[in-house]
């Protein structure tokens, strides 16, 4: 026989990690019974101290095979989003973001660990909620007035009603002075049709621009801002 044949035939086999583990745990449960030699479930010369030590070896394994309670007693945090995950996300920039924050329509973002400001999901929903009402053209205080209202309260649902219908008469009346713009502004390209030596609309322009009163423009209404 060659002689590596032979060391291999000699060398003793290492026990599997499951016979060392056994060991481990009939050790540890002899150990127990040592500490405790007046256990209440083990009985004293009836021959069912067998049947105590098989049971603490299953509890072990049992004990073994349950997963950590880490993370069950509470669902994990959901990741906070950065300014221009938030903005892709809500289709709002990142400058009208902090100029909402400022205004207070939108909580000041959380900080993560690393010092930036974090958005969460319900951050991400209140921004698309003010840019759709900013698409209707909301004011500021008419879009703050909505988000201080309760879904589920009845008296917010009345103060929705009086804030849309406040909205609904300034609309109305934005659609008057357009349509009196429509006119003019008709009249203004009527006045010209190409023909002359001169521009009738530069003419008509220039002419107006001479006859306006030195007073100062009109400022918008700020409730439309």
């Amino acid at each position: 026989m060659p002689r590596k044949q032979e060391m291999q035939r000699r060398k003793p086999k290492k026990p599997k990690k499951r016979q060392v583990r056994q060991v481990r745990q009939v050790r540890q449960v002899r150990q127990v019974r040592q500490k405790h030699p007046k256990h209440p479930g083990r009985r004293q010369g009836d021959g069912s101290g067998r049947s105590w030590f098989l049971c603490c070896v299953q509890a072990w394994h049992a004990l073994k095979t349950l997963n950590p309670l880490e993370g069950q007693a509470m669902p994990p945090a959901k990741p906070l989003h950065l300014i221009g995950q938030a903005a892709a996300l809500s289709g709002v920039n990142a400058p009208s973001i902090r100029f909402y924050e400022r205004e207070g329509l939108l909580p000041p973002g959380r900080r993560t660990a690393n010092g930036y400001r974090g958005y969460s999901a319900g951050d991400i929903h209140q921004l698309r909620f003010i840019r759709l009402c900013r698409a209707m053209d909301m004011s500021l205080q008419e879009v703050r007035a909505l988000l201080d209202l309760d879904l589920g309260r009845q008296a917010d649902c009345a103060a929705a009603n009086a804030t849309l219908d406040a909205h609904i008469a300034h609309v109305g009346q934005r659609l008057a002075e357009l349509q009196a713009l429509e006119q003019d502004l008709r009249a203004l390209r009527a006045g010209c049709d190409g023909s002359g030596p001169a521009c009738g609309i530069m003419q008509a322009l220039h002419e107006r621009a001479e006859q306006l009163p030195p007073e100062a423009p009109r400022v918008r209404d700020p409730r439309h801002v």
